[in-house]
């Protein structure tokens, strides 16, 4: 059975790594690595939000304008009865 083979191993993994007598290591050694992020590099990586964001509004205003003077070429503003 494929279940049974794979208990096995990981039962043999687990085995080899208590016998290797490697310690687990503490969960609160990350936090002390984490470093508070400096207010100038937060206010960059908004500033570079907000730079994209408005080069896509940009880009979209520019998309709508476009297709307005297309359809003004083909189409009349005001109806011709």
């Amino acid at each position: 059975d494929v279940w049974e083979g794979l208990l096995r191993d990981m039962m043999a993994t687990v085995a080899a790594e208590e016998s290797d007598g490697v310690e687990e290591e503490d969960d609160d050694d990350w936090e002390e690595e984490l470093r508070p992020v400096k207010w100038y590099k937060k206010l960059g990586a908004r500033l570079i939000v907000l730079g994209v964001n408005y080069f896509q509004g940009w880009l979209a205003l520019q998309g709508l304008k476009r297709a307005a003077r297309e359809r003004d070429e083909r189409l009349p503003k005001f109806p011709l009865f």
